[in-house]
């Protein structure tokens, strides 16, 4: 760890304190899932120590973590409702096929 990522690790721990559950509680508003509010929480909390050692501490951490999270968050509920729909098409789909198959 160079002595960058040392001090990214020591502002994100800094943060961190407050910022976690803070999040969390806005996420599970948001969403009504507290457990998927905590994964965003978790996730953008591992971006962070990837992306500021080359970017640099945003001005507002708190702020990017937020968004960050958020940002996850409705990626993750826009995927469910793909999947959802998906789902659904694959079963009216099969329900839409001959009973009689003799005839083909």
């Amino acid at each position: 760890m160079t002595d960058g990522d040392a001090s990214v690790a020591e502002q994100l721990a800094a943060v961190s304190a407050d910022a976690w559950d803070h999040i969390a509680v806005t996420l599970t508003r948001l969403t009504g899932d507290r457990e998927l509010a905590e994964d965003c929480v978790q996730d953008a909390f591992a971006r962070a120590l990837v992306r500021w050692p080359v970017d640099g501490v945003p001005g507002k951490p708190m702020a990017w973590l937020m968004t960050t999270a958020r940002n996850r968050a409705m990626d993750r509920a826009r995927r469910a409702l793909v999947e959802a729909d998906l789902h659904e098409w694959r079963n009216e789909s099969a329900t839409v096929l001959p009973t009689d198959t003799a005839n083909l």
